[in-house]
């Protein structure tokens, strides 16, 4: 399969004036605001990939914490050996914390949309935000970027990346900055984004894959994904 990855695109961008200096410039804004109280909230993501790079490179014991809930939902089983395999090669410190997501896939299916997200971020981050909070670490950096939605866009610009619990060092970052970084500096990323192309967003399945069009590329592309979604969610069934 040919991947909708342009490599050599984003190596002739990363050549670009424009993009030297911002890479630059985050090299130094970071540089002045990570301290022993800072963790990245990493999701092997190509946005949360740039920033553990980033913050890693500048402090390597950087804790990168991350939940995970499980392969065949979050990342295929490939995709997670080839992220914890590099972390590994790179020294990266990386914490996992298990989420079993689907646990109870009657009452996750039963659930609106508003119910199901405040019960998920509830329980999602709790043990991760439980470690944070008894080793000292305060502020996360984040992939959050300005780009994504006008909700993100707003805020961002208010807050310019940065709040005081909160560092986004890719707050104006474009999607081509964050290949052309990705590409230059030799880092892995998840077989989504050559499925769907650089613009895609992690994850295989959620609550609502039906609406962002999951489940139909989850069958052509990662079929026990979607054996999984059907078991889950009923109203995959009608790809089968």
């Amino acid at each position: 399969m040919a991947s909708k990855i342009d490599v050599l695109y984003f190596r002739l961008r990363a050549r670009g004036v424009e993009y030297r200096s911002r890479e630059h410039g985050v090299e130094r804004w970071l540089n002045l605001r990570l301290a022993d109280d800072c963790y990245v909230s990493w999701s092997a993501g190509k946005d949360s990939m740039v920033v553990a790079h980033l913050c890693a490179t500048l402090r390597l014991a950087i804790p990168l914490l991350m939940v995970d809930p499980g392969v065949q939902i979050h990342w295929t089983a490939e995709d997670r050996e080839l992220m914890l395999a590099y972390a590994a090669s790179q020294s990266w410190n990386v914490k996992l914390f298990p989420w079993e997501k689907f646990a109870d896939a009657k009452t996750v299916a039963a659930r609106n949309e508003r119910e199901y997200r405040d019960a998920v971020h509830a329980e999602q981050f709790s043990k991760l935000t439980a470690y944070a909070d008894a080793n000292g670490l305060t502020r996360r950096a984040t992939g959050m970027r300005a780009a994504e939605s006008k909700a993100r866009r707003l805020f961002l610009m208010s807050t310019r990346g940065e709040t005081e619990n909160t560092l986004q060092p890719l707050w104006n970052w474009s999607t081509e900055d964050i290949w052309a970084y990705i590409v230059t500096h030799g880092l892995p990323w998840l077989s989504i984004y050559d499925h769907l192309g650089p613009e895609a967003r992690n994850g295989l399945i959620g609550k609502n894959g039906r609406e962002h069009g999951r489940l139909a590329y989850l069958k052509l592309h990662y079929p026990e994904a979607f054996r999984r979604a059907c078991e889950l969610f009923g109203e995959a069934r009608e790809y089968v």
